[in-house]
């Protein structure tokens, strides 16, 4: 596991040398509320964007969740980390010369989850499709915001820095 960890800052820290001198490289960081389970967590992203206009760009986002959860059926806690890499578009409301400028957006692309569960020693893996869509807003051209739904079944508050 904590290999796989590893690997994956590994490949973070590359995407990141290689996108930031095509566009924009933006770190965000968040609160994960579980939409069925009871619980919480954190989320860690690193979402690369190239604009083709002025009101449409394509992102990717390469992301780590990790929550406490409660089963949804059992009520059993349990523990969950999620790896997304999804890509897709960013449409932006405002043209680029605002401060303001409120984008949505819609990414697909895979999900890799691993759940915990203490009470039975049971730990259950699986690889799906992944989604993350959600309205943002960019602030000053430097500072994120935005609220999301991603796989495998979060709300994330995100906030975030753009180098």
């Amino acid at each position: 596991m904590k290999k796989l960890r590893i690997r994956v800052v590994i490949a973070l820290l590359f995407l990141a040398n290689v996108t930031f001198s095509q566009n924009h490289l933006a770190g965000t960081i968040g609160y994960a509320l579980p939409i069925l389970d009871g619980g919480n967590g954190i989320h860690l992203g690193v979402n690369p964007s190239f604009e083709l206009s002025q009101y449409f760009a394509i992102e990717a986002q390469l992301s780590y969740t990790y929550a406490k959860i409660n089963k949804f059926i059992s009520g059993e806690p349990a523990k969950q980390n999620a790896y997304n890499g999804v890509a897709g578009g960013r449409l932006y409301i405002v043209e680029s010369e605002k401060s303001f400028r409120p984008y949505i957006n819609f990414l697909v692309g895979i999900l890799y989850s691993i759940e915990n569960d203490p009470n039975l020693m049971e730990k259950s893996t699986e690889t799906l499709l992944g989604y993350s869509a959600g309205i943002h807003c960019l602030i000053d051209k430097k500072y994120t915001i935005g609220l999301a739904s991603e796989t495998p079944g979060f709300f994330v508050l995100k906030i975030g820095y753009q180098f």
